[in-house]
């Protein structure tokens, strides 16, 4: 079948196009891409290009065997999905890399209510195929999914998309709801729902005690689902990381998503934070590197790498870091703020200002915190005092870790230990990061702030 074609050591998956004409159907043709890639990453001797490297490539015009180059496969799969009234059509090619010499081609037709069997039809055929390719003795194939309510599983399909693509955080959350309803029991769904109150926290800067409590309990509920569901051990892990700050938790749940499947760059980047937290930057770097390998177009693992960088006093490669994340995605907030932080402690206050005014809310309290640091740009230390003042009596709640920076850089060491106490009542999600943040080296030495650390369970570094 195969003649003498080269062995296929690696496999990408294009984004699927969607044929409906209808936008409102783009989700279902994601939700092909992500199957496929999903199931091949399950064959122990193929690489397969994360999901995130495959969506850059979403209506390219380069010519397969250019975008092979790039992302260095030995094969690309593409595909189509059309939907005729409640009739879906998807017709699959895999095309060795060099010659784009077909490999495999399958049309596929199915009642849209049956969804979930097309998926795993699909999915099955070209992993076999490959599967055959990689082990000539017949071998490594793919246990099909459990079953799912066809419109539970329509409704995750929403969800996730929009989770994807960070977009909509609350209808993504809503969808999940949704699917949930009809289907309570469903691990994977209760894993991305935890996932998406970590974004919004992260994303729209909702209040993390608001989130907390429903993230916790999604998480835990697909743990005890299903322990062997790495989304499941991931999202866990990442809750006792980000909200709960139990740090063993969080190790036993990311350890235990990474042993379940060392390809998941997620689990990989959640680590290196939570080593970060412990004080072993060599580790974080080491951890966050693999993720930026597996995933090397996430602007959210660049950011995070950046954050490391920033955390070790590498500024330069901090800023090529959070130049990447902007380059992959324009405007994204999580990288203006760490990188606002990362040109306040250089004393490059202007053009702290602007990525502060870029990545945080828009709000009064906001407003006050960048017109104070503006003040200090044009040696109005009165005027920014002032500004420091009305943020405190006015939206201290709000901003606890802000004022804790603003004085260590720029005030007392008394009101930055009292608005730290602050933070940390509050849980704001970088003050478990204080132990190795530049900002407050010069207090690591203060019995307060020794003690701030002992009551989170951190380890103090060397002064």
């Amino acid at each position: 079948w195969f003649g003498d074609t080269d062995p296929i050591e690696s496999i990408a998956v294009l984004p699927f196009e969607n044929l409906s004409g209808d936008q409102d159907q783009e989700y279902l043709a994601d939700s092909m891409t992500d199957a496929l890639i999903s199931n091949l990453s399950q064959l122990e001797h193929l690489r397969v290009p994360s999901r995130t490297t495959s969506m850059r490539y979403r209506d390219s015009s380069e010519s397969l065997s250019r975008i092979a180059k790039e992302m260095g496969v030995d094969a690309v799969v593409e595909g189509s999905v059309s939907l005729d009234a409640e009739r879906m059509l998807v017709r699959v090619r895999v095309l060795e890399a060099k010659s784009e010499r077909s490999l495999f081609v399958g049309e596929f037709r199915e009642e849209f209510k049956d969804l979930i069997e097309l998926q795993d039809e699909i999915a099955r055929a070209v992993s076999t195929e490959v599967g055959l390719r990689v082990h000539p003795e017949g071998g490594e194939l793919l246990a099909p999914k459990q079953p799912l309510d066809p419109e539970a599983y329509k409704a995750y399909l929403r969800g996730l998309y929009l989770l994807n693509k960070r977009e909509n955080l609350g209808t993504a959350l809503s969808y999940f709801e949704s699917a949930l309803e009809k289907e309570p029991s469903n691990p994977l769904t209760l894993a991305h729902l935890a996932h998406a109150y970590l974004m919004l926290n992260s994303y729209q800067n909702y209040p993390a005690a608001d989130l907390a409590q429903k993230a916790r309990r999604a998480a835990e509920e697909a743990v005890a689902l299903d322990s062997k569901l790495p989304e499941a051990q991931a999202a866990l892990g990442m809750v006792s990381l980000a909200y709960d700050w139990d740090w063993e938790k969080a190790e036993k749940g990311l350890l235990a998503a990474i042993e379940l499947n060392p390809g998941y760059a997620t689990a990989f980047h959640w680590y290196g934070l939570l080593l970060a937290v412990n004080g072993d930057l060599d580790g974080a770097l080491e951890a966050v590197s693999k993720a930026r390998e597996m995933e090397p177009h996430s602007p959210l693992i660049s950011a995070a790498a950046g954050r490391i960088h920033y955390y070790r006093n590498e500024y330069r490669l901090a800023e090529a870091a959070f130049t990447e994340a902007f380059e992959l995605e324009p405007g994204f907030v999580p990288a203006h703020l760490a990188l606002g932080l990362c040109f306040l402690v250089q004393e490059r206050l202007d053009e702290a200002v602007v990525e502060f005014k870029m990545g945080l809310p828009v709000s009064p309290q906001s407003e006050l915190l960048t017109s104070a640091l503006t003040h200090l740009v044009r040696n109005d230390e009165e005027a920014a005092l002032a500004e420091v003042k009305e943020l405190e009596e006015a939206g201290g709640t709000t901003f606890p870790f802000a004022l804790a920076i603003y004085h260590a850089l720029f005030g007392s060491r008394e009101d930055s230990l009292f608005w730290l106490r602050k933070a940390a009542e509050t849980r704001i999600e970088y003050v478990p990061f204080i132990s190795v943040d530049p900002v407050f080296e010069h207090l690591r030495t203060d019995p307060q702030f020794k003690e701030i650390l002992r009551e989170l369970k951190l380890t103090a570094p060397p002064a």
